[in-house]
C-alpha cells in the first residue's frame, strides 16, 4: 500500500549515535521519502559520516549550530522561519520543551508529535541532575497538551501513561511499534568473519547480545554472568559475542581482561550487517534492566535464533508475548540467566515458524503505512 501523504515532515535526532530511537527515524524517513512531499533530518550532535549516509538522497539534513541548551529554541525557531513543516516528530522531552517555545515564537501551525520508545520513568531517573526531573514532572502536562499526537512504541507503556494523564490528554496517545524487520533480515549470509565463528570447536555454543554500550543494557553484570557460566560448563564451550558503542566500552574491555575472558568475550563495533552475527549465533541475550521496545530482540525474532532476556519494564516481556516465544529471567537474577542459558543450550529442537512470524508484526512497511494512516487522519 502506498500513502499519498502531502505532507512535509521533519525528525529531530539529538544525537547521531547508533541506538534504537535513531535507526526507528532511519527506517521510517527513508519508508516516508518517496511519499511525503518533503522530509527534513535535524540534528544536533553527533559524527555525521556514518548514519547520515544511509538516509535516503531526497531526505534534507539540517544541522543544529548552537547546541547550548538556553539557545536551542532559537536554532528550532530558525528552522520554522526558513521551512515551511506540517510535522515535527521528536523522542527527547527536551527537545520537545524547545520545540513548543520554537512554535510558540514564530506564531507556527506545525503539528508536533512525541515518540516515547522507552521506560520513561525508568529513563527519567538517568537524568543528569534533579532539575531535569522535575522539570519534567512540572512541565509534561503542559507539553503533552501541546503535541498533536503522543506515539509509544510499546503497548504498555502506553497504557501507563494514559492513566497517569487527564482523559483529555489520554485520547492523544496512540501505541504504535517501531518499525524493525526489512530486508536485510531476509537475506541468507554464509560467512561470518570473526574467529568465534570462523574457528569454531565441536559443541560451541555462541551466546549474542547487542546494544548501546550503557550502564541500562547490563553489559558489566552480563560479562560477570558469563565468567560464572563458565566454570559451570564442564561439556559445552561458550563464546560470548556483544555488538554495540558507548561511553562504558573502556569499563567492559577491562572487566573482560579482569575476569580472564579475553578469549571466550569479544566487543565489536555496531555494523550494518550486524544481522549475520545474530543468524549464526546460537542464542540471543537480553540482559537490560530497562527497556522500551528492544529492537535486537526483534532481530532475534526474524532470525529465528532463541532468546533469553531479563523481565525487564516494558518491551521484552510484551515482545517475547508473556514468555512464549523466549526466557524470560529476573532483572539482577544471575543464577536464574546461567540456568536459562544452560537449559537451552541442551535443547536440539527448536520451533522457528511462531518467532518469525512475530517479528512480521515490526516490518517496517507494515508499521511505516500506519503511521502514514495516523499522519493522514490527524490532518485535519
Amino acid at each position: 500500500m502506498k500513502s499519498n501523504l502531502d505532507q512535509s515532515i521533519a525528525f529531530v535526532l539529538p544525537e547521531l549515535a547508533i541506538g534504537g530511537v535513531e535507526i526507528n527515524t532511519l527506517h521510517l524517513a527513508n519508508f516516508l521519502a518517496s511519499q511525503a512531499r518533503k522530509i527534513h533530518i535535524l540534528w544536533e550532535r553527533g559524527h555525521p559520516s556514518g548514519l547520515l549516509s544511509q538516509f535516503d538522497k531526497n531526505i534534507q539534513c539540517y544541522k543544529i549550530q548552537n547546541t547550548k541548551m538556553r539557545f536551542l529554541f532559537l536554532e528550532y525557531r530558525k528552522f520554522f522561519l526558513k521551512e515551511s513543516t506540517d510535522v515535527i516528530i521528536t523522542s527527547s522531552f527536551a527537545v520537545l520543551i524547545h520545540l513548543i517555545l520554537a512554535k510558540i515564537l514564530t506564531n507556527n501551525s506545525v503539528k508536533i508529535i512525541f515518540k516515547i520508545e522507552t521506560n520513561l520513568h525508568e529513563a527519567l531517573k538517568d537524568l543528569p541532575t534533579k532539575l531535569d526531573y522535575w522539570l519534567f514532572k512540572a512541565l509534561s502536562k503542559y507539553c503533552f497538551s501541546r503535541c498533536k499526537l503522543i506515539l509509544c512504541s510499546s503497548q504498555i507503556v502506553a497504557a501507563e501513561l494514559s492513566n497517569q494523564l487527564p482523559m483529555k490528554l489520554s485520547k492523544k496517545i496512540f501505541h504504535l511499534y517501531n518499525p524493525i524487520i526489512g530486508l536485510d533480515d531476509l537475506i541468507k549470509y554464509e560467512d561470518v568473519s570473526h574467529n568465534f565463528f570462523t574457528n569454531r570447536s565441536e559443541g560451541q555454543i555462541n551466546l549474542i547480545s547487542v546494544g548501546r554500550l550503557v550502564s541500562a543494557k547490563g553489559f558489566i553484570e552480563l560479562i560477570d554472568i558469563f565468567a560464572d557460566l563458565k566454570k559451570r560448563s564442564s561439556v559445552n564451550s561458550f563464546k560470548l559475542l556483544i555488538i554495540g558503542e558507548g561511553d562504558l566500552l573502556p569499563a567492559l574491555q577491562k572487566k573482560i581482561v579482569e575476569r580472564n575472558l579475553s578469549d571466550h568475550v569479544d566487543i565489536i563495533k555496531f555494523q550494518q550487517d550486524f544481522i549475520k552475527y545474530i543468524q549464526h549465533s546460537d542464542i540471543f541475550i537480553c540482559n537490560s534492566l530497562y527497556e522500551g521496545l528492544n529492537n535486537n530482540i526483534v532481530h532475534a525474532l526474524a532470525q529465528g535464533i532463541p532468546i533469553i532476556s531479563t523481565d525487564c519494564d516494558f518491551g521484552p516481556r510484551e515482545i517475547l508475548l508473556n514468555g512464549e516465544l523466549g526466557c524470560l529471567v529476573g532483572v539482577g537474577n544471575k543464577k536464574e540467566m546461567i540456568e536459562a542459558i544452560l537449559s537451552i543450550a541442551k535443547e536440539s529442537n527448536f520451533n522457528t515458524s511462531l518467532l518469525k512470524q512475530r517479528a512480521e508484526d515490526f516490518s517496517i512497511v507494515k508499521i511505516s503505512n500506519a503511521f502514514c494512516k495516523l499522519l493522514s487522519n490527524s490532518a485535519s
